[in-house]
C-alpha cells in the first residue's frame, strides 16, 4: 500500500466514522492532528539523517586534509633539517 492509498483510505474511514453513530468527531480531530505531527516528525528525521550523512562526509574530508597537512609539515621539517645539516645545499 502506498502512502497516497493509505491517506485516501484513512480519509474514507474518517468520513464513515463521522457519519456513524456516536460522537467521534473529537477523536478524529485529535487523530488527524497526531497523524500530521507524526508525518512532520518523519520528515524531520529524514532531514536529520541527510544532514548527518553530509556531516560524516565533511568530517572524513577534514580528517583526510589534516593527515595530508601533517605529512606535508613533516616532510618540510625533514627538508629543513637536511639543509641545516648539509649547508652546501
Amino acid at each position: 500500500m502506498t502512502e497516497e492509498q493509505f491517506a485516501k483510505l484513512l480519509e474514507e474511514l474518517m468520513g464513515k466514522i463521522k457519519d456513524g453513530p456516536g460522537n467521534y468527531g473529537d477523536i478524529l480531530t485529535r487523530f488527524a492532528k497526531k497523524h500530521a505531527a507524526f508525518k512532520e516528525l518523519q520528515e524531520i528525521i529524514a532531514e536529520i539523517n541527510d544532514s548527518m550523512g553530509a556531516f560524516r562526509l565533511i568530517l572524513q574530508y577534514l580528517m583526510f586534509d589534516l593527515e595530508a597537512t601533517r605529512r606535508e609539515r613533516n616532510e618540510l621539517y625533514m627538508r629543513l633539517e637536511d639543509q641545516e645539516n648539509d649547508p652546501e645545499r
